[in-house]
């Protein structure tokens, strides 16, 4: 009798330990159009991208939902060819935009773009939050691309 009743908690347990994705109320973002401004510049100019946003961003309850820009040109040494900047913290259908300089890209090693054509993707992403951070559940939000967009770099503006 016993050894059953050890036996069924432990079933039990190992069934609850299993992360349930489905039991998660996982807004999904709807695609959106992203504009450039300007569409071609120089090493030195500053793009701006804009996307009005499909689903709140910031704490919610106990996830933070983040729209991440990343941007990818053809490598070349001494100028920035990728990165990756935040997007600000916006409700739902409220116009982002988002300066792309290259000094202030992530990873940028130099204060010039790359000349080439620069492709881009905004990704929105969502993560728990715990306090203390090893009570949060092992579940994986996973990140959605919400838009596409690219820009070119001529050597001189």
């Amino acid at each position: 009798m016993r050894r059953t009743v050890l036996i069924a908690i432990a079933a039990v347990a190992a069934i609850a330990a299993v992360p349930v994705t489905a039991a998660v109320p996982v807004q999904t973002a709807s695609p959106v159009k992203a504009h450039v401004n300007p569409v071609t510049g120089g090493p030195h100019t500053t793009f701006t991208v804009s996307f009005r946003n499909p689903a709140q961003t910031g704490q919610l309850g106990s996830t933070v939902r983040a729209n991440t820009v990343y941007v990818q040109g053809t490598n070349r040494p001494g100028c920035v060819w990728s990165g990756q900047i935040a997007a600000p913290t916006a409700a739902a259908k409220q116009m982002i935009r988002v300066a792309l300089t290259a000094s202030h890209m992530s990873g940028a090693g130099a204060g010039a773009w790359c000349a080439g054509t620069f492709h881009g993707t905004i990704v929105q992403s969502q993560h728990f939050t715990c306090a203390p951070p090893h009570l949060c559940p092992m579940i994986a939000i996973r990140p959605q691309t919400i838009a596409h967009f690219s820009f070119r770099v001529k050597r001189r503006a």
